[in-house]
Parts: structure tokens; C-alpha cells; sequence
């Protein structure tokens, strides 16, 4: 039970948070929208 738009808002970016970052996509071939960080950065010249 939501109790307060504090609350509201807190599970609301848990879920998106879980649906954008966690679960997979059926559509994107079970990737998921947004990738996982791979710890390191790309260096060089662009």
C-alpha cells in the first residue's frame, strides 16, 4: 500500500530502475534498455 507521494515516488524508481537496468526484453533479443556499465571507459582520440 502506497501511504505518501514520498513512498509513491520511492517505488516508482525502484521499479523503473528494475524494468530499465535488470529485467530483459523480449524485443531488445533479452538485452535490457539501458547496458551495464563496464567499469572501464573508452580512451584515445574520437
Amino acid at each position: 500500500m502506497i501511504v505518501n507521494e514520498t513512498h509513491l515516488r520511492r517505488v516508482l524508481t525502484t521499479f523503473l530502475e528494475h524494468y530499465n537496468q535488470e529485467r530483459p526484453h523480449r524485443g531488445l533479443d533479452l538485452n535490457i534498455p539501458v547496458p551495464v556499465a563496464l567499469g572501464h571507459q573508452r580512451s584515445g582520440e574520437v
